[in-house]
């Protein structure tokens, strides 16, 4: 005689969507990991503010070049040139040769001062346009680092700042690596791993202001 297939109990393993416990041990130790990884985000941006030199304060100046008031050259170049100038120039960025594919990007400019016509190499205008790059992304960098740190610490938007985290640490990883400092390297892969770590346990977290 067939059973009736309303009495007959189906076990699944629904461990995948189990709702965490609030103080559950996987949820304490994502917690855990969140802390880390917000506050090495947030304590490495606060650190770009810092004063070169003893007796350290920090200020927003310190990062940022000093510019003449009038004629807006720069008088101090800021702590954020050690970032961009050193990976530029030792990445190979800085040479217009490598750069020179052809003569399809070359460029007829104006020299003010002659008022001849003169040709801009393609190169040199690929490598005057990384130059830029590199500077913006250097002084945006600890302003990045402070946001994503603070967004993961919070528990706001926490997928959006594990991802801004996530290509923070990458995008020195991959810096570094023209270089190369394997040591640094190291450290920061390890960074890169406990982001990709929180990213994938996302779901323990208990403690946040928002749910994604």
């Amino acid at each position: 005689m067939a059973k009736d297939p309303s009495s007959v109990t189906i076990v699944t393993d629904a461990s995948d969507e189990r709702i965490p416990l609030p103080f559950s041990g996987k949820t304490v130790a994502y917690l855990l990991l969140r802390v880390l990884v917000g506050m090495l985000l947030l304590l490495a941006g606060v650190d770009k503010f810092k004063s070169p030199e003893a007796p350290y304060n920090y200020s927003f100046s310190y990062w940022h070049d000093e510019k003449d008031p009038q004629s807006g050259e720069v008088v101090k170049n800021g702590r954020w040139l050690s970032v961009g100038k050193t990976v530029y120039e030792h990445g190979g960025f800085n040479n217009a040769d490598l750069f020179q594919f052809g003569t399809f990007m070359d460029k007829q400019v104006l020299n003010e001062q002659t008022g001849t016509a003169e040709t801009l190499k393609g190169g040199v205008r690929i490598t005057n346009f990384l130059s830029y790059i590199f500077s913006y992304y250097a002084q945006a960098l600890p302003y990045l680092m402070l946001v994503s740190g603070g967004m993961i610490l919070l528990g706001l938007f926490n997928r959006l700042g594990l991802f801004l985290g996530g290509f923070i640490w990458i995008s020195l990883v991959i810096g570094q690596a023209t270089l190369p400092d394997n040591q640094y390297i190291s450290l920061l892969s390890n960074y890169v791993l406990m982001v990709a770590l929180a990213a994938a346990t996302l779901k323990y977290n208990r403690f946040a202001i928002t749910r994604f």
